[in-house]
């Protein structure tokens, strides 16, 4: 797909790239895992992490289709970076300390148990990527609504608006 809009240069697109989607309406991983009453973090890593509302990954969306002279890939991001602690902390779930070394098996049982966290997910958490969107907020105009203790907080008001 993609190597077909590089050859159709006269075709315009823009191709976002969100952080961590989360929100009270979304069935992912990261919402999923923030709802949990213990979620799971590894011991000896925190890493930072970036994460974006869903109403706010919806706005950016508008956003572009509004703007179809723009071209490229964009990152979209949400207020900031949170520590992983943190951010269990503000979504109102307990730390589920797990040693490194216990991380895979226990994913493994997990994953087949309960569907909570795919195996291969799991460098993700130690060695997280962090995007630089201001790329997108300079060409689109875009700036989040909600901050991220707001949008951290709101995953646990499932079907709530």
């Amino acid at each position: 797909m993609f190597e077909s809009l590089w050859q159709h240069r006269e075709v315009s697109t823009a191709v976002l790239r969100p952080v961590n989607v989360i929100g009270p309406d979304l069935g992912n991983l990261m919402s999923r895992l923030l709802r949990l009453r213990r979620c799971p973090k590894l011991l000896g890593y925190d890493p930072l992490m970036q994460f974006i509302h869903q109403q706010d990954l919806a706005r950016a969306v508008v956003l572009a289709v509004r703007r179809p002279e723009k071209n490229g890939v964009f990152n979209v991001g949400g207020e900031g970076t949170v520590a992983w602690s943190r951010a269990i902390r503000i979504s109102g779930s307990r730390m589920w300390l797990v040693p490194r070394i216990f991380a895979e098996p226990a994913t493994a049982i997990a994953d087949t148990f309960r569907h909570v966290f795919p195996r291969h997910l799991l460098p993700y958490f130690p060695y997280p990527t962090i995007v630089d969107d201001k790329l997108f907020r300079a060409e689109f105009g875009f700036e989040p609504q909600l901050t991220t203790v707001e949008t951290l907080q709101s995953v646990k008001q499932r079907g709530s608006k």
